[in-house]
């Protein structure tokens, strides 16, 4: 038997050990003792440190001694003892000490870097916070939103980041948490500078935002982002008429991607998300460019490995006529009712709750005006995710985690986005371009039927070029002659 190899069936033992079960005859080549009780090995009085052997029998109190190429066994705690040979004792196959053994932990040289002791006098949060506070504007400079809002932000999720002190150390504070947290989400500062900013480890940083994540979740999605009612999307689309002028509208959809810049944590990531390149966020934003429903799902570039609408909650829901859309009625001005409906890109499929522009360049006049009626609807989700990018650069920087960890973080940004706007309100200069690369949400065939899409979008072109729907801004841009 050569070392490092199994020869004969076996199982795991913890480490790279392992157990060949009922290999009856075989026999051990090289000098070495371990003891195995409960199937649990430790080396024991081993003359060749390099090879080990493990050796396991049938009941678990027995105890298997490996010397000089034959097994001996005893019973535990004062049974009959005896000599057997090897035939009906699994044995195990010769492993390499360094295949077996985990690579130890390297000594700390310090308990605390000498580097990071002088925190609670030099770090940027003891040095800053409180004269930050003294100085609204300079307060939001660095936390990227108002005193009042940080504070309410604390108290959601304080209980939850709270550590208690030790004997050893002072714990980080629920204050200093959420703004290393925020640093981050916002600024787009990578966890290394944030650590030398803090005065704070790399891998506590990372730990501290990863819970402040999950924390920031649970506290505000109920609240910021909770699944529409019937009642709710009525509210919407009387939002979305009154500010675009398009009726019966629950929401614009879009998809964006989120790149995820090479680095040791993506490379050692789970075999599942391996070729993982991009994180993509779909969002559903109302009038007022707030997220109603939002999305995170990975990118891998691989056969069918990427995300789409269809395979989201979201997208599920809506194919499945379960998202408590509420009924056709007419829109104002009108006897004529039109279903609600989700706007869309051109490269949507048609489906009977979204409607997309008409494709082409040289399109009738009544065509021309649906898509400057459906563009100003539209708006909606460029804009919210033009602001949601702009105000959280991590976004354009590029994540450098994990992807399980990116999609938390993306989800967080995204609720966040809600929980500011609605409180320190939207800086609409960020809203004219997103530098997010587009991403295609539809990548299969749906099931819908299509001519009854065409006629309801037919519908609503009618609706716009009468005098009950039609607004003075729709004709601009437009030919005045109909094209062939």
């Amino acid at each position: 038997m050569e070392e490092g190899t199994a020869e004969y069936p076996a199982r795991s033992l913890g480490g790279s050990a392992v157990v060949v079960e009922e290999c009856a005859g075989v026999s051990i080549s090289e000098a070495g003792a371990c003891v195995v009780n409960e199937f649990k090995a430790e080396e024991r009085d081993s003359d060749s440190p390099e090879i080990i052997f493990v050796a396991a029998v049938k009941r678990k109190n027995n105890i298997a001694t490996a010397r000089g190429g034959k097994v001996n066994v005893r019973r535990r705690r004062g049974g009959r003892g005896g000599h057997h040979s090897t035939a009906g004792i699994g044995v195990a196959c010769v492993t390499s000490t360094d295949e077996r053994v985990k690579k130890k932990r390297a000594k700390r040289r310090f308990w605390e870097h000498p580097s990071l002791a002088m925190r609670s006098e030099s770090g940027i949060f003891q040095a800053m916070y409180e004269d930050l506070r003294q100085h609204p504007e300079k307060f939001f400079d660095f936390y990227g939103m108002s005193i009042s809002t940080f504070d309410e932000l604390l108290s959601s999720v304080k209980i939850a980041i709270t550590k208690k002190d030790t004997v050893a150390r002072m714990a980080i504070t629920a204050e200093e948490r959420l703004s290393v947290t925020l640093r981050y989400l916002i600024h787009g500062i990578n966890f290394s500078f944030l650590g030398k900013d803090f005065m704070i480890g790399r891998s506590t940083i990372s730990g501290i935002v990863r819970e402040t994540c999950a924390a920031i979740l649970k506290a505000l999605q109920p609240k910021e982002m909770p699944e529409p009612t019937t009642e709710d999307w009525t509210r919407i689309s009387e939002e979305f008429y009154h500010k675009t002028s398009f009726p019966n509208c629950l929401g614009a959809v879009d998809g964006r991607q989120v790149k995820i810049v090479s680095s040791q944590a993506v490379i050692v990531a789970s075999k599942k998300f391996k070729n993982c390149n991009s994180v993509v966020v779909m969002g559903v934003a109302d009038a007022n460019y707030k997220f109603t429903a939002v999305e995170v799902g990975l990118f891998s570039g691989d056969e069918g490995g990427e995300f789409s609408i269809e395979k989201s909650s979201f997208g599920s829901s809506l194919l499945a006529k379960s998202l408590a859309i509420p009924l056709p009625c007419p829109p104002p001005n009108s006897e004529r009712a039109l279903p609600f409906v989700f706007i869309g890109r051109e490269d949507f499929p048609p489906h009977e709750n979204i409607l997309q522009p008409y494709a082409g360049k040289d399109l009738k006049v009544k065509c021309s005006i649906f898509n400057n009626r459906l563009a100003r609807a539209y708006s909606s989700i460029d804009c919210a995710l033009a602001i949601l990018c702009h105000k959280f650069k991590l976004l354009r920087v590029g994540l450098t985690v994990a992807p399980e960890f990116g999609m938390s973080i993306v989800k967080t940004i995204c609720i966040l986005h809600n929980f500011l706007g609605e409180r320190d309100g939207l800086n609409m200069d960020d809203s004219f371009a997103c530098s997010l690369e587009d991403y295609a949400l539809f990548r299969s065939e749906v099931e819908v039927i299509a001519e009854d899409s065409k006629s309801r979008r037919e519908e609503f072109a009618d609706y716009f070029v009468s005098p009950a729907g039609e607004v003075s801004w729709q004709t601009h841009g437009v030919e005045k002659h109909e094209q062939p």
